[in-house]
């Protein structure tokens, strides 16, 4: 999935209302733009199912990979893309 599309999809199906490129996070312009990142916020409490998508400090390693809530990890993955946590308020979405 192209960045443009995933982050529209990221607001109609997910819900996040904080989607911004990796360019503005860093106040930078890249050639290359299909290639960087979108930037996120890792603290909104956005949820699906009543669970959050992102807790960095979560220890429920049954339904957190690495504190991103599965069922989103493996669709973002079925996408072509991971998540990273930049800080603990942060979140970046990168293509594999």
């Amino acid at each position: 999935m192209k960045r443009a599309t995933l982050m529209k999809t990221l607001e109609s199906k997910w819900g996040f209302e904080f989607v911004r490129t990796v360019e503005e996070f860093h106040g930078e312009e890249r050639d290359d733009k299909e290639n960087t990142g979108i930037w996120t916020s890792g603290e909104h409490g956005w949820e699906y199912n009543d669970m959050e998508i992102f807790n960095y400090y979560s220890e429920d390693y049954d339904r957190y990979t690495f504190g991103v809530l599965n069922v989103f990890h493996n669709w973002l993955e079925k996408q072509g893309w991971y998540c990273e946590w930049y800080d603990a308020g942060t979140m970046m979405i990168y293509p594999i």
